[in-house]
């Protein structure tokens, strides 16, 4: 799975360029025909991966080698035993792509995702988990279980709406009776609830946040609308001056004034922008 991640990784920058923004909760079925490649989608949202590493251990998507969206649910379980919770997969409220998973944990419930494969975290800064509340809450907590023991995060808060909910793994392998090299179960739970808590989850990713030794150098500056690509008296530019997703890695570049390793190759989209369409 990393080495697909990886390729996946370095389709980004190599075809794509990067992005970074943020896709609010819809409230239909997304159109396929009109959403970005799932790549693209994860750079805007989780702006985490833009440099870095990342593996995702769930999307919810249908890929032709690997599980549905549909079968990624059942990587889910509601516990302990007696507890009570529903799950199942959705497409109308996604954080990227078509598919996640709507989850309703009963008081002192426990969502536990499984993973298929046992999972080394070292060497990893984040993991990284899309979460979208009904409501503003202050008690959720992320459980790590190893063979060696569990460790748990602190409380954290989330708003009304999509969360990127990050939590810092980099330090875990300093802890005493946990073994972050073989990490199999991950739960997810809310320390206050008095009642039934209703949620979605989307991506789920390990994340290597920097690879400052390395420079990424974006061909034609992540230019969506190449010049063989755009309709004749057409420009790809819009009347704002935005370039759709090269403005777009300008933004993210001043958002982010420590990543200094991200650069645009100029040579295509400044003879498109300045010397064929200077207006």
């Amino acid at each position: 799975m990393e080495q697909k991640a990886t390729k996946q990784f370095l389709c980004i920058l190599a075809t794509c360029g990067v992005l970074i923004g943020c896709q609010g909760p819809s409230g239909h079925k997304p159109d396929v025909a009109k959403l970005a490649p799932l790549p693209i989608q994860q750079a805007r949202a989780y702006g985490e991966t833009v440099t870095g590493l990342f593996v995702s251990l769930v999307d919810f998507e249908d890929t032709p080698d690997g599980p549905s969206g549909f079968d990624q649910v059942e990587y889910f379980t509601i516990g302990p035993a007696g507890r009570t919770g529903t799950r199942k997969f959705v497409v109308n409220v996604t954080r990227t792509g078509t598919g996640a998973m709507a989850v309703t944990l009963g008081p002192e419930s426990q969502l536990i995702f499984t993973s298929p494969d046992v999972r080394n975290l070292a060497g990893y800064t984040l993991l990284t988990m899309a979460l979208h509340s009904e409501a503003l809450r202050d008690d959720l907590q992320v459980t790590l279980v190893s063979p060696s023991g569990n460790w748990t995060s602190h409380r954290t808060l989330v708003t009304a709406g999509w969360n990127n909910v990050l939590i810092d793994i980099q330090r875990l392998a300093s802890v005493e009776r946990f073994n972050i090299t073989r990490v199999r179960e991950l739960r997810i739970a809310f320390a206050e609830a008095a009642g039934d808590v209703t949620f979605n989850v989307d991506d789920i990713m390990q994340a290597a946040k920097d690879f400052p030794d390395i420079n990424f150098i974006i061909y034609h500056s992540g230019m969506k609308h190449m010049m063989t690509m755009i309709p004749p008296g057409e420009s790809g530019i819009d009347e704002d001056g935005n370039l759709p997703w090269t403005t777009d890695l300008v933004r993210m570049q001043k958002e982010n004034p420590d990543v200094t390793n991200v650069y645009a190759e100029l040579g295509a989209v400044f003879g498109h922008s300045v010397v064929t369409h200077p207006e």
